[in-house]
């Protein structure tokens, strides 16, 4: 068995990586920072703002836009839920918690590593807790490989139109490949999960207990499914935003699948929490306003998803993490570091 030390020389340093992902992020940051400043008129986010509280907007557009963030976190709460399942049987509402809770450290750590600390509390003995922090990389990657898979597929679409010139078919038929290559690796977990428990951490095999963590094909499937439905929230909030604020915007399949490329795509940008509708505003500059969508109301519209799926749950879970004791709370958050 191949010792990890013995890996470690031929990767780049702990401090190196820490560096060129501040710089990545530094970078991703300023560029959109210049493309919103270039791009959008504050005079205009005032009148798109008005005209939101006006009786030109469709209130019912936004009334499912509230409800979708409601299932944005029953969706997650679930997910967590099920896949934590198999390691310790949990309630939703528990689950929901401990959800709640990472959202508010992960907003506020580096790399969101606080989303690790939230679910890994949950459970309280050592190797439970062990399996949490592995768990939670699954259910990232469940995340990350559904909307992948449907990013791909909607790319593909666009081509297929005519709508998308910028990719031929062969291009966008790799991408799909790569796609369904995540997701093929992930159906697979339960031949790498005993690969990852027998390497050796100085001489010894810390990582044994994920052996025990063997999915059904069923669990799997339903993960997934979910992953793809949790996806499915954020496009099409940024779409409801769009038509009950611009009453000339309307729905098509097109323009759906445009934006659950721009999103897709736009997961892969190195960004912070905190700054992310910045991020995904200015991407959505260069990719939507092909469409006749302004600047401000792409801004305003990523914002609007952002605020209602990310910074209120944080808030929320802020308030749960600061409501326990002190001795919990600094172990919950020196378990995030």
């Amino acid at each position: 068995m191949i010792e990890v030390k013995s890996l470690q020389k031929f990767l780049p340093s702990a401090a190196w990586r820490k560096h060129f992902i501040l710089f990545a992020k530094l970078l991703v940051f300023s560029t959109t920072v210049f493309i919103v400043v270039k791009e959008v008129n504050a005079k205009s986010i005032g009148a798109l703002v008005q005209n939101i509280f006006s009786a030109e907007s469709r209130s019912i557009l936004f009334l499912w836009f509230f409800l979708l963030s409601l299932l944005n976190l029953f969706l997650d709460a679930l997910l967590w839920k099920r896949i934590s399942d198999v390691n310790e049987v949990v309630g939703l509402r528990r689950a929901a918690f401990h959800h709640l809770r990472s959202l508010a450290l992960a907003i506020i750590t580096p790399y969101n590593v606080g989303e690790f600390g939230g679910k890994y509390r949950q459970h309280t003995a050592p190797i439970p807790q062990l399996k949490a922090v592995y768990l939670t990389y699954v259910f990232r990657f469940v995340k990350m490989s559904a909307r992948n898979f449907m990013g791909s597929l909607a790319l593909l679409y666009l081509i297929v139109r005519g709508v998308w010139r910028f990719m031929g078919t062969g291009e966008s038929l790799i991408v799909v490949f790569l796609a369904v290559l995540a997701v093929a690796f992930y159906f697979n977990m339960h031949r790498i999960i005993p690969l990852i428990a027998n390497v050796p951490i100085s001489g010894k095999k810390y990582l044994l207990p994920l052996r025990r963590i063997l999915p059904s094909i069923l669990s799997r499937l339903i993960w997934f499914v979910l992953g793809m439905l949790k996806f499915l929230v954020y496009p099409t909030q940024f779409l409801l935003l769009l038509m009950a604020v611009d009453v000339d915007i309307a729905f098509s399949l097109s323009l759906m699948a445009m934006i659950l490329v721009y999103y897709s795509v736009s997961a892969f940008l190195p960004s912070l929490q905190l700054v992310d509708p910045v991020v995904k505003g200015g991407f959505g500059m260069l990719v939507l306003t092909q469409w006749g969508i302004s600047s401000e109301l792409i801004l305003l519209s990523a914002t609007g998803v952002w605020l209602f799926n990310v910074a209120i749950p944080a808030l929320v879970g802020g308030v749960f993490f600061m409501r326990l004791r002190p001795q919990k709370r600094d172990a919950l958050h020196g378990s995030a570091h």
